[in-house]
């Protein structure tokens, strides 16, 4: 009889996470990924491989070590996280999408970033057992996040083109955006911890410094908010703080909820409108949206705008409807989405987001994986808010409507940007999420197995009394393979990067050797065939020998076509591989390789203009010229021009002139001129690069000789 009440008593010890089979070494090394992630996500540079490879493989493996030590403690996986199958199916949905993308490297990237999002947060709810456990670790990290909107707030007054210790790789002029690059993205960091910071001052078990922590955190992170400039930001922080406000009230007096629903929307509407009268910044960043919103009102739902995001929305709406059930496959927007982009005609904007989550996520994953994604997020919402009603632990409760409350402000932010695709954001919401979720279900958990009767009671639990036991070992397998999987693929991109930047180094040696090792680890790599593409490019394009060059394009030409086989829609890997086949003869496919980077990326006069110069070297004047004049109402340029002239001379068109010069013929090396739409402006080349000014100046003397 004493054995099977220490049975039970070891049950209910296990259902509070009393025993630490949680492992707390686990949560403390996995805390290090959030934290990394915020410190040092704008120091990473534009390609966040540096900080990504390292953090998801430290994820992945914490994950599947959790899984396994904890195959014995049935109440870490029957307490499991709220949606937390759901999320499990949309990852799997996932997967199967994966194989059959338009680029399924692209997925792969994507899936593995999602895996390890969805597996972080299930260790964190299994480990957050009770409300002391979590203590530490929220003070801990807002006491970080407290400091980088310190320093955020300093650097912006001081050195806001610098972030920590280096230089920016760009910058968003007069808008804070402290250890990140986007201000929105920042916004939202704050914007999440906004309700946690208004709850915790009423939580007792909070401690004293906890309490004062949050309070003063409250307040401080307001400014930064309003220096970011982030509309999405105000919006949402509003939407996450009347939220809570509005539920709090809920709990304790019905009269009081009501009235708080009127007196909330009134007091955001007062503050709305005094920002847009007495400031400046405020009416400044909402002019396009009091614009875009009347122009729907006086033209109609859908009608044109001028400003971007409504445009590629549109686009976006057009690319769902071409598949509106399953997508075009996971992380796949950015590259497919140039095909569906006539609204937004801005010039050699690369849109790799459409800066709206819900669009995002339909063009990735169709309706169905939207669908399964929503019914996730939605039930989590409605256990929320009835676990929050009905409770009598308060301090559950406020950690459950704080998180109601920053999924609202999420939800806002949303419609408006792409938060949720930066790993550090995702990172932070999950590790929020389980420190709202881990409580709750645990006390539930320990509830049920307090009214457990002795096991001399209860029927024998057969096969189905051991699932928890099959559930976890299953998942621990998985994420096991996944583990090794990202292992391989990260490892590769890591290399690839490596390679990147030995070759904007100039050490196209150690570039290559990069490269080809990225390659042979993983052979769905296509960014490392393009990388090495691009450097027998520069060798062919530089040396001086005929057979050297020869040699150089001939392997120019097999490593371009790996990568176009791997990725049909990147425009740098399609214009390399056209580029060398017309060097080597092969001229109608690389002309029609050049037409079809032409027309996919209909608003880069780089590509126009390279083949408009093609086509008129291969005598196709007539059609040179319309490729000519195209690139002319995108970019006007003095190449252009004479191009242009030259063709209207040579068709008859137009009386030569005294002085006619030759075309420009040759092409820039290196970048074709896309930029994302955070980096417009930067790295372009010029019609007056130092390159075409001394190729231009020596054909008008040989001209004139």
């Amino acid at each position: 009889m004493n054995g099977k009440k220490r049975t039970l008593k070891k049950k209910r010890h296990e259902a509070t996470g009393a025993n630490g089979s949680s492992g707390g070494w686990i949560i403390l090394l996995l805390f290090i990924v959030p934290l990394s992630s915020i410190l040092f996500y704008g120091l990473a540079g534009a390609d966040k491989t540096w900080l990504i490879a390292p953090a998801l493989m430290l994820n992945y493996t914490l994950v599947t070590v959790w899984f396994f030590t904890n195959r014995q403690n049935r109440s870490a996986m029957r307490s499991a996280p709220l949606s937390g199958g759901l999320l499990l199916l949309f990852l799997a949905f996932g997967m199967v999408l994966a194989p059959f993308a338009d680029i399924p490297y692209e997925a792969k990237i994507e899936m593995l970033a999602l895996g390890g999002i969805v597996g972080a947060y299930w260790t964190w709810a299994g480990a957050f057992s009770t409300f002391r456990r979590i203590r530490g670790f929220l003070g801990a990290f807002m006491f970080v996040v407290m400091l980088i909107a310190l320093y955020g707030v300093v650097n912006h007054f001081k050195s806001p083109d610098h972030v920590l210790w280096t230089e920016r790789y760009f910058t968003y002029e007069g808008r804070l955006s402290a250890t990140y690059i986007c201000p929105n993205h920042f916004a939202h960091l704050l914007q999440m911890l906004l309700p946690f910071c208004l709850v915790l001052p009423f939580i007792p078990q909070a401690g004293i410094w906890l309490r004062i922590l949050a309070g003063y955190s409250l307040v401080l992170f307001l400014p930064p908010i309003y220096l970011s400039e982030s509309r999405a930001g105000w919006l949402g922080s509003i939407a996450a703080l009347g939220v809570t406000v509005c539920l709090l009230a809920l709990r304790n007096s019905r009269k009081l909820f009501l009235t708080l629903l009127v007196v909330v929307p009134l007091l955001s509407a007062v503050l709305l409108t005094g920002a847009w009268k007495y400031s400046e910044v405020f009416r400044r960043r909402m002019k396009p949206v009091v614009e875009f919103v009347q122009g729907q009102q006086q033209e109609g739902i859908g009608s044109e705008s001028k400003d971007f995001r409504p445009q590629t929305w549109m686009d976006t709406i057009d690319m769902i409807k071409k598949k509106p059930l399953i997508g075009f496959g996971p992380g796949n927007y950015e590259l497919v989405f140039p095909q569906y982009r006539y609204r937004c005609k801005a010039v050699r904007l690369l849109t790799g987001h459409p800066h709206n989550e819900y669009l995002e996520m339909m063009a990735d994953y169709g309706l169905i994986g939207f669908g399964i994604f929503a019914a996730a997020w939605l039930y989590g919402i409605v256990r929320l808010f009835v676990f929050f009603m009905k409770t009598p632990n308060m301090h559950h409760a406020y950690l459950a409507v704080a998180f109601l409350g920053t999924m609202a402000g999420t939800m806002v932010h949303s419609f408006f940007d792409f938060q949720m695709h930066v790993f550090a954001n995702a990172q932070v919401f999950v590790f929020l999420a389980a420190v709202a979720v881990g409580p709750m279900v645990h006390a539930a958990q320990g509830r049920k197995v307090a009214k457990m009767k002795p096991e001399s009671e209860n029927p024998p639990a057969g096969v189905f009394g051991h699932w928890p036991n099959i559930l976890c070992t299953i998942l621990g397998i998985t994420f096991l393979a996944a583990t090794v999987l990202c292992g391989q693929t990260m490892g590769s991109a890591y290399l690839r990067l490596l390679g990147d930047r030995a070759s904007t180094g100039k050490k196209a040696e150690l570039a290559e050797r990069y490269y080809n090792i990225s390659a042979k680890v993983d052979r769905q790599n296509w960014r490392a065939y393009a990388g090495l593409g691009e450097i027998y490019f520069k060798k062919r394009y530089y040396t001086l020998d005929r057979d050297e060059k020869h040699s150089f394009a001939v392997k120019e030409k097999n490593i371009y076509e790996k990568a176009y086989n791997l990725n049909q829609l990147e425009p740098t890997v399609v214009f390399g591989l056209g580029r060398v086949l017309i060097y080597l003869g092969e001229q109608e496919r690389g002309l029609e390789l050049l037409r079809r980077v032409a027309e996919y990326k209909r608003f880069n006069d780089y590509y126009q203009w390279n083949l408009g110069v093609e086509l008129r070297k291969a005598g196709h004047y007539e059609e040179a010229l319309h490729v000519f004049d195209r690139a002319m109402k995108i970019k006007n340029s003095p190449s252009t021009k004479r191009n242009i002239q030259w063709l209207k001379v040579k068709l008859g068109y137009m009386q030569p002139p005294k002085k006619m010069p030759a075309p420009i013929t040759e092409p820039t090396v290196g970048n074709q001129g896309d930029v994302t739409d955070k980096q417009q402006g930067e790295g372009m080349p010029d019609e007056d690069d130092p390159e075409i000014l001394l190729l231009q100046t020596l054909l008008d003397l040989m001209m004139q000789e």
